[in-house]
């Protein structure tokens, strides 16, 4: 088992145009291959830099994504940023992923909520969770109106 309070956190700027690119051409293959639109909606300028520990977020980010490639059929996973000020020269960056047009059943839906609650599990979403509380975040789970899944979660960096 992984202890994820030993894992160190490292720090450097990153740019958001290219941590786009990279989790683009990842799941590259998986749009050709399924019926899933893969959409990147991105409120944030893309010549932008932060700091921030880029490997951890990107790695947050590519687990849900491919959470949502292994258990949506059909539809879209659109994967949003935007920014937020924040006091001392801190922006709030907010990841939101979500997918559009097929239901993911209830049983699957509640089993990640209960791994995350109980920090039992060190795969899938619960490990994802556990990054993001290194980071000083934490992965929320909600079901939309539509009965889409929506992942969502924040980081205060430096600019």
């Amino acid at each position: 088992a992984k202890n994820y309070e030993n894992i160190d956190i490292q720090e450097k700027e990153f740019g958001v145009g290219k941590f786009l690119e990279e989790v683009v051409l990842k799941f590259n293959k998986n749009t050709l291959v399924s019926n899933i639109d893969f959409i990147i909606d991105c409120n944030v300028e893309l010549k932008s830099k932060y700091v921030g520990d880029i490997l951890k977020i990107k790695k947050i980010t590519e687990t849900i994504v491919s959470f949502l490639f292994k258990n949506v059929k059909k539809g879209k996973i659109i994967f949003e940023i935007s920014e937020n000020s924040v006091e001392n020269g801190l922006s709030e960056l907010v990841f939101i992923i979500r997918n559009e047009g097929e239901k993911i059943t209830e049983t699957i839906i509640n089993r990640e909520s209960k791994e995350i609650e109980k920090r039992g599990s060190l795969y899938g979403i619960s490990a994802a969770d556990k990054m993001a509380k290194l980071l000083g975040s934490e992965i929320k789970i909600e079901e939309t109106e539509e009965e889409d899944v929506k992942f969502s979660f924040s980081l205060k960096l430096k600019k």
